[in-house]
C-alpha cells in the first residue's frame, strides 16, 4: 500500500502498489522540475535489477548513507543532511551536502 499527498490540496489518497519494486530502503526520493524522481542514497536490495539508476555527479561525493534528510531548494539544489552507514560499525552522519541539479556538482 502507498500513500500519496497532494500538497496543493492538502489530501491523502491511497494508491494500488501492486507492482512497486520491493526491498527497498532508507533512501529519499526528490521530485525534480523537469525529470523524474530522483532517488538519493538508501539500499536497493535487487528490488530494480536491470534498471539503470546512477546519475553521474561532479566533484567529492558523500558517503553511502541511510535515514538521512533531503530537500529541494528552489534555486535547483539537492540539500542532504546527517544518516547513518550501513556498515557493521554504524556511522551517524552530522554532515551536510548539496548538489546542484543543473550541473550535478556536490
Amino acid at each position: 500500500m502507498i500513500f500519496g499527498f497532494d500538497s496543493l490540496e492538502s489530501t491523502w489518497s491511497l494508491n494500488n502498489a501492486s507492482n512497486a519494486p520491493q526491498n527497498i530502503y532508507g533512501y529519499c526520493a526528490i521530485t525534480l522540475p523537469d525529470e523524474p524522481i530522483l532517488y538519493i542514497g538508501g539500499t536497493f536490495r535487487d528490488a530494480l535489477e536491470g534498471v539503470p539508476m546512477n546519475k553521474n555527479t561532479n566533484g567529492p561525493t558523500p558517503p553511502s548513507r541511510l535515514g538521512f534528510s533531503a530537500v529541494l531548494t528552489s534555486d535547483k539544489h539537492i540539500i542532504i543532511f546527517g544518516g547513518v552507514s550501513e556498515d557493521i560499525d554504524v556511522n551517524v552522519f552530522g554532515d551536510l551536502w548539496n548538489l546542484d541539479i543543473e550541473t550535478y556538482q556536490w
